[in-house]
């Protein structure tokens, strides 16, 4: 799994994060502890959760153990990241409920629901603009999945997409006919 990992690493450009991930843990981890020390607790994608280092710190993190300062820091981004999407999900959730009851009696329940979740989050507050926007979108992507056969997250990719969903008959061999 290592290796799939520095693969992957690797393709992204984070040269240094393959390298450690290929080596045993032995070796890695003093070189995981000489890149803290240089990248300041940066991750993958280049924010600072944690800033500078002392020696102390690196010491412990070249061999294998993470830095209480750096393991709050680290799991209080994830707390976030994981709140924002379960909000912004709960959200779409709304919208999605709000399209699938638009011509019944549980439409008014679900702008009720709306209305708590506004309350709850009033930065990301449904309102009649979000919900026209919404509406409007979710008619143009109905009309796009029903006119191609498949519901595309980004319709821009329909030329490309296009071609493959094109009739094509096989025979029993598995080749054109």
């Amino acid at each position: 799994m290592n290796f799939i990992d520095a693969y992957s690493l690797a393709k992204e450009g984070q040269l240094e994060r393959a390298f450690e991930k290929f080596l045993p843990a032995i070796v890695a981890k003093p070189l995981v502890g000489a890149r803290i020390a240089t990248e300041e607790g940066r991750t993958r994608r280049g924010i600072e959760l944690a800033g500078d280092f002392s020696a102390w710190e690196i010491a412990i993190q070249s061999i294998g153990l993470q830095p209480e300062r750096f393991a709050i820091a680290q799991k209080n981004a994830i707390d976030a990241k994981l709140h924002e999407q379960k909000v912004l999900a709960e959200k779409n959730a709304l919208l999605n409920r709000l399209w699938m009851e638009r011509d019944t009696d549980e439409y008014d329940s679900v702008l009720d629901k709306i209305g708590d979740f506004n309350d709850r989050h009033p930065v990301l507050a449904i309102t009649g603009e979000t919900i026209q926007d919404s509406f409007k979108d979710r008619a143009k992507n109905q009309a796009i999945a029903e006119n191609l056969g498949v519901q595309l997250s980004n319709p821009k990719m329909i030329e490309e997409v296009e071609p493959k969903l094109r009739y094509k008959p096989y025979s029993v061999f598995g080749k054109n006919e």
